[in-house]
Protein backbone atom coordinates (compact mmCIF):
# COMPACT_ATOMS: atom_id res chain seq x y z
CA UNK A 1 0.00 0.00 0.00
CA UNK A 2 2.80 1.97 1.02
CA UNK A 3 4.25 1.71 -2.48
CA UNK A 4 0.83 2.82 -4.37
CA UNK A 5 0.65 5.76 -2.49
CA UNK A 6 4.14 6.58 -3.00
CA UNK A 7 3.65 6.05 -7.13
CA UNK A 8 0.36 8.23 -6.35
CA UNK A 9 2.09 10.94 -4.64
CA UNK A 10 5.09 10.99 -7.63
CA UNK A 11 2.69 10.95 -10.19
CA UNK A 12 0.66 14.13 -8.56
CA UNK A 13 4.44 15.33 -8.41
CA UNK A 14 5.17 14.76 -12.01
CA UNK A 15 1.71 15.94 -13.44
CA UNK A 16 2.08 19.06 -11.55
CA UNK A 17 5.48 19.86 -12.86
CA UNK A 18 4.46 19.60 -16.22
CA UNK A 19 1.65 21.61 -16.09
CA UNK A 20 3.71 24.20 -14.20
CA UNK A 21 5.95 23.98 -17.64
CA UNK A 22 3.18 24.30 -19.83
CA UNK A 23 2.02 27.17 -18.55
CA UNK A 24 5.68 29.06 -18.67
CA UNK A 25 6.06 27.83 -22.28
CA UNK A 26 2.47 29.00 -23.22
CA UNK A 27 3.49 32.53 -21.48
CA UNK A 28 6.26 32.97 -22.85
CA UNK A 29 5.00 31.82 -26.62
CA UNK A 30 2.70 34.67 -26.54
CA UNK A 31 5.01 37.01 -25.89
CA UNK A 32 7.38 36.04 -28.67
CA UNK A 33 4.05 35.57 -30.96
CA UNK A 34 3.19 39.63 -30.19
CA UNK A 35 6.70 40.49 -30.69
CA UNK A 36 6.71 38.50 -34.09
CA UNK A 37 3.88 40.91 -35.54
CA UNK A 38 5.82 43.89 -35.53
CA UNK A 39 8.28 41.81 -38.03
CA UNK A 40 5.64 41.89 -40.31
CA UNK A 41 6.88 44.65 -42.70
CA UNK A 42 10.29 45.25 -41.03
CA UNK A 43 11.80 41.67 -41.69
CA UNK A 44 9.17 39.13 -42.84
CA UNK A 45 12.57 36.79 -42.45
CA UNK A 46 12.65 37.42 -38.38
CA UNK A 47 8.97 36.16 -37.88
CA UNK A 48 9.76 32.94 -38.86
CA UNK A 49 12.66 32.73 -36.34
CA UNK A 50 10.30 33.46 -33.72
CA UNK A 51 8.13 30.92 -34.58
CA UNK A 52 10.97 28.53 -34.22
CA UNK A 53 11.59 29.45 -31.01
CA UNK A 54 8.04 29.13 -30.10
CA UNK A 55 8.95 25.65 -31.66
CA UNK A 56 11.73 25.01 -28.65
CA UNK A 57 9.73 25.51 -26.34
CA UNK A 58 7.22 22.95 -27.17
CA UNK A 59 10.10 20.64 -27.76
CA UNK A 60 8.48 17.86 -25.40
CA UNK A 61 4.77 18.43 -27.22
CA UNK A 62 3.47 19.46 -23.69
CA UNK A 63 1.15 22.51 -24.37
CA UNK A 64 -1.04 22.35 -27.53
CA UNK A 65 -1.38 26.11 -26.69
CA UNK A 66 2.46 26.91 -27.10
CA UNK A 67 1.88 25.09 -30.73
CA UNK A 68 -1.10 26.68 -31.73
CA UNK A 69 0.98 30.27 -31.49
CA UNK A 70 3.91 28.65 -33.18
CA UNK A 71 1.05 27.79 -36.36
CA UNK A 72 -0.62 31.26 -35.57
CA UNK A 73 3.04 32.61 -36.05
CA UNK A 74 3.86 30.88 -38.96
CA UNK A 75 0.68 31.98 -40.61
CA UNK A 76 2.60 35.33 -40.38
CA UNK A 77 5.07 34.47 -42.14
CA UNK A 78 3.89 32.85 -45.15
CA UNK A 79 1.46 35.31 -45.72
CA UNK A 80 4.21 37.98 -46.03
CA UNK A 81 5.70 35.55 -48.49
CA UNK A 82 2.84 35.47 -50.61
CA UNK A 83 2.10 31.98 -49.54
CA UNK A 84 -1.38 32.35 -49.39
CA UNK A 85 -2.47 28.17 -49.11
CA UNK A 86 0.01 27.79 -46.54
CA UNK A 87 -0.62 30.69 -44.24
CA UNK A 88 -4.41 29.48 -44.77
CA UNK A 89 -3.52 26.17 -43.23
CA UNK A 90 -2.01 27.48 -40.34
CA UNK A 91 -3.78 30.19 -39.59
CA UNK A 92 -7.13 27.41 -39.97
CA UNK A 93 -4.68 24.70 -37.15
CA UNK A 94 -4.49 28.06 -34.93
CA UNK A 95 -8.03 28.86 -34.83
CA UNK A 96 -9.73 25.34 -34.17
CA UNK A 97 -7.43 25.07 -30.76
CA UNK A 98 -8.11 28.55 -29.41
CA UNK A 99 -11.95 27.71 -30.31
CA UNK A 100 -11.11 24.70 -28.55
CA UNK A 101 -10.24 26.14 -25.48
CA UNK A 102 -12.12 29.40 -26.08
CA UNK A 103 -9.85 31.84 -26.05
CA UNK A 104 -11.52 34.79 -27.49
CA UNK A 105 -8.81 37.04 -27.71
CA UNK A 106 -6.61 34.77 -30.30
CA UNK A 107 -9.70 33.58 -31.91
CA UNK A 108 -10.23 37.08 -32.99
CA UNK A 109 -7.16 37.82 -34.58
CA UNK A 110 -6.80 34.39 -36.16
CA UNK A 111 -10.25 35.35 -37.77
CA UNK A 112 -9.03 38.77 -38.85
CA UNK A 113 -5.96 37.43 -40.35
CA UNK A 114 -7.77 34.40 -42.43
CA UNK A 115 -10.06 37.93 -43.65
CA UNK A 116 -6.91 38.85 -45.08
CA UNK A 117 -6.13 35.72 -46.79
CA UNK A 118 -9.60 35.16 -48.73
CA UNK A 119 -9.25 39.34 -49.14
CA UNK A 120 -5.68 38.90 -51.06
CA UNK A 121 -7.65 36.09 -53.02
CA UNK A 122 -10.39 37.98 -54.28
CA UNK A 123 -12.90 36.20 -51.85
CA UNK A 124 -14.81 39.07 -50.46
CA UNK A 125 -17.44 37.14 -48.98
CA UNK A 126 -15.60 34.85 -46.91
CA UNK A 127 -12.88 37.57 -46.11
CA UNK A 128 -15.70 40.09 -44.71
CA UNK A 129 -17.02 37.01 -42.80
CA UNK A 130 -14.32 36.47 -40.94
CA UNK A 131 -13.48 40.46 -40.47
CA UNK A 132 -17.20 41.15 -39.28
CA UNK A 133 -17.02 37.66 -36.81
CA UNK A 134 -13.59 39.11 -35.45
CA UNK A 135 -15.63 42.58 -35.15
CA UNK A 136 -17.96 41.23 -32.66
CA UNK A 137 -15.25 39.78 -30.70
CA UNK A 138 -13.03 42.73 -30.58
CA UNK A 139 -15.93 44.77 -30.05
CA UNK A 140 -16.84 42.48 -27.32
CA UNK A 141 -13.21 42.68 -25.37
CA UNK A 142 -12.20 45.94 -26.90
CA UNK A 143 -9.32 44.50 -28.51
CA UNK A 144 -8.39 48.09 -30.58
CA UNK A 145 -5.91 46.88 -32.86
CA UNK A 146 -7.70 43.91 -33.91
CA UNK A 147 -10.60 46.26 -34.53
CA UNK A 148 -8.02 48.64 -36.69
CA UNK A 149 -6.81 46.07 -38.94
CA UNK A 150 -10.41 44.91 -39.48
CA UNK A 151 -11.76 48.32 -40.28
CA UNK A 152 -8.99 49.38 -42.68
CA UNK A 153 -8.66 46.16 -44.79
CA UNK A 154 -12.45 46.54 -44.36
CA UNK A 155 -12.28 49.56 -46.20
CA UNK A 156 -9.91 48.41 -48.80
CA UNK A 157 -12.41 45.58 -49.19
CA UNK A 158 -15.09 47.89 -50.30
CA UNK A 159 -13.45 50.32 -52.61
CA UNK A 160 -12.33 47.44 -54.51
CA UNK A 161 -15.74 46.94 -54.81
CA UNK A 162 -16.91 50.29 -55.23
CA UNK A 163 -18.92 50.46 -52.66
CA UNK A 164 -17.37 54.27 -51.43
CA UNK A 165 -19.89 54.82 -48.30
CA UNK A 166 -19.01 51.41 -47.02
CA UNK A 167 -15.92 52.18 -47.43
CA UNK A 168 -15.98 55.45 -45.92
CA UNK A 169 -17.72 54.43 -43.02
CA UNK A 170 -14.79 51.49 -42.21
CA UNK A 171 -12.13 54.15 -42.80
CA UNK A 172 -13.38 56.71 -40.63
CA UNK A 173 -14.01 53.28 -37.95
CA UNK A 174 -10.35 52.85 -38.21
CA UNK A 175 -9.36 56.81 -37.78
CA UNK A 176 -11.22 57.56 -34.79
CA UNK A 177 -9.66 54.75 -32.72
CA UNK A 178 -6.12 55.38 -34.31
CA UNK A 179 -6.87 59.41 -32.90
CA UNK A 180 -8.45 57.74 -29.40
CA UNK A 181 -5.13 55.92 -28.96
CA UNK A 182 -3.12 58.71 -30.11
CA UNK A 183 -1.36 56.22 -32.89
CA UNK A 184 0.42 58.92 -34.70
CA UNK A 185 2.26 56.01 -37.23
CA UNK A 186 -0.62 54.41 -38.43
CA UNK A 187 -3.16 57.69 -38.14
CA UNK A 188 -0.98 59.07 -40.86
CA UNK A 189 -2.01 55.78 -42.71
CA UNK A 190 -5.22 55.47 -42.34
CA UNK A 191 -5.41 59.24 -43.60
CA UNK A 192 -3.88 57.96 -46.29
CA UNK A 193 -6.53 55.43 -47.11
CA UNK A 194 -9.31 58.24 -46.80
CA UNK A 195 -7.76 59.83 -49.30
CA UNK A 196 -7.45 56.75 -51.95
CA UNK A 197 -11.22 56.40 -51.28
CA UNK A 198 -11.41 59.88 -52.55
CA UNK A 199 -9.45 59.24 -55.18
CA UNK A 200 -11.56 56.46 -56.49
CA UNK A 201 -14.56 58.51 -55.94
CA UNK A 202 -12.96 61.06 -58.29
CA UNK A 203 -13.27 63.44 -55.42
CA UNK A 204 -9.82 65.63 -56.06
CA UNK A 205 -10.23 68.16 -53.64
CA UNK A 206 -10.77 65.91 -50.33
CA UNK A 207 -8.33 63.39 -51.69
CA UNK A 208 -5.68 66.04 -52.06
CA UNK A 209 -6.41 67.08 -48.55
CA UNK A 210 -6.30 63.84 -47.07
CA UNK A 211 -3.11 63.07 -48.79
CA UNK A 212 -1.44 66.17 -47.65
CA UNK A 213 -2.08 65.53 -43.89
CA UNK A 214 -0.99 61.97 -44.27
CA UNK A 215 2.38 63.26 -45.42
CA UNK A 216 2.52 66.07 -42.76
CA UNK A 217 1.88 63.58 -39.97
CA UNK A 218 4.65 61.27 -41.23
CA UNK A 219 7.07 64.17 -42.09
CA UNK A 220 6.76 65.43 -38.07
CA UNK A 221 7.46 62.07 -37.25
CA UNK A 222 10.13 61.68 -39.23
CA UNK A 223 9.19 58.98 -40.87
CA UNK A 224 10.41 58.43 -44.39
CA UNK A 225 8.79 54.70 -45.29
CA UNK A 226 5.36 56.63 -44.14
CA UNK A 227 5.98 59.19 -46.29
CA UNK A 228 7.39 57.56 -49.21
CA UNK A 229 3.80 55.84 -49.13
CA UNK A 230 2.41 59.08 -49.08
CA UNK A 231 3.69 60.68 -51.84
CA UNK A 232 3.43 57.37 -54.19
CA UNK A 233 -0.22 57.20 -53.87
CA UNK A 234 -0.60 60.88 -53.86
CA UNK A 235 1.40 61.46 -57.12
CA UNK A 236 -1.69 59.13 -58.43
CA UNK A 237 -3.94 62.07 -58.26
CA UNK A 238 -4.53 64.38 -61.06
CA UNK A 239 -3.36 67.71 -59.83
CA UNK A 240 -3.03 70.87 -61.47
CA UNK A 241 -1.64 74.40 -60.86
CA UNK A 242 -0.69 74.83 -57.22
CA UNK A 243 -1.11 72.05 -55.47
CA UNK A 244 0.76 69.75 -58.08
CA UNK A 245 3.74 72.67 -57.71
CA UNK A 246 3.67 71.47 -53.96
CA UNK A 247 3.89 68.08 -54.24
CA UNK A 248 6.61 68.46 -56.93
CA UNK A 249 8.29 70.74 -54.49
CA UNK A 250 8.16 67.95 -51.11
CA UNK A 251 9.31 65.13 -53.18
CA UNK A 252 12.58 67.46 -55.20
Amino acid sequence: MRKIYSILFFLLVFSKIVAQEALASEKQAKKLFEISKNYRIISDDSIFSYAKKIEKLNKNKISKKTNAYKNVTLCLYYFEKSQENEAKNYALSALLYFTTIKDDEEIAFAKSILGRIYQKNSDYVKASQYYFESNTIANKLNLNDTKIFNNKNLAFLFLDQQNIPKALFYAEAAKKILISADNKKEIGYSLGILAEIYRTDAKEELSNKYFEQSFKVFENLNFENGKAWAITNWSLLKMHGAKKSYLMRITA
